[in-house]
């Protein structure tokens, strides 16, 4: 029910009343939230430059803020928050699949030079995760994206 009104609120309101729901919002978020949020929103934005070389300054970005220790963040684990994935973490993976995808995609329309660029960057990200994020349980599984990536590098690797 709360989700339905709020995707009416998303749907039917004007600029000025999603600026008012975003400020209220924000007030009651976390600094860890805000991060989430704010750096999905970033993150987005980089990936859909139109700009191959600003694209692919976004992405060195991203893999040296990735080895240099920006999205590992500890906790304290214990009996109840065993499963709990940190917002830092959580921003890792959500921006290491917008950069999957765009590889696949820049693969659909045949840009094949900058795909591999961005998959020679990504995917050796993957196995070092558990260097990069912290989290109790870590996997590939935990990468969102909208395509197949491991075939699609795979296609790209063997051409």
């Amino acid at each position: 029910m709360l989700q339905q009104a709020f995707d009416l609120l998303l749907e039917t309101a004007d600029e000025n009343l999603l600026r008012e729901a975003l400020q209220r919002t924000q007030e009651i978020l976390t600094d860890e939230q805000r991060f989430y949020i704010l750096h999905g929103i970033k993150a987005r934005k980089n990936c859909e430059t139109t700009s191959i070389p600003e694209l692919l300054q976004h992405l060195e970005t991203f893999v040296q803020r990735s080895h240099k220790g920006f999205f590992y963040r500890v906790f304290d684990m214990g009996g109840d928050n065993y499963d709990w994935v940190p917002p830092h973490t959580e921003a890792w993976f959500f921006e290491l699949g917008l950069w999957l995808d765009k590889a696949c995609e820049l693969a659909q329309v045949q840009d094949e030079k900058n795909a591999r660029t961005i998959f020679e960057a990504c995917m050796p990200l993957i196995p070092d995760m558990a260097e990069i994020v912290f989290a109790h349980e870590l996997g590939d599984w935990m990468i969102y994206t909208q395509y197949d990536y491991k075939a699609v590098y795979e296609t790209l690797k063997s051409k």
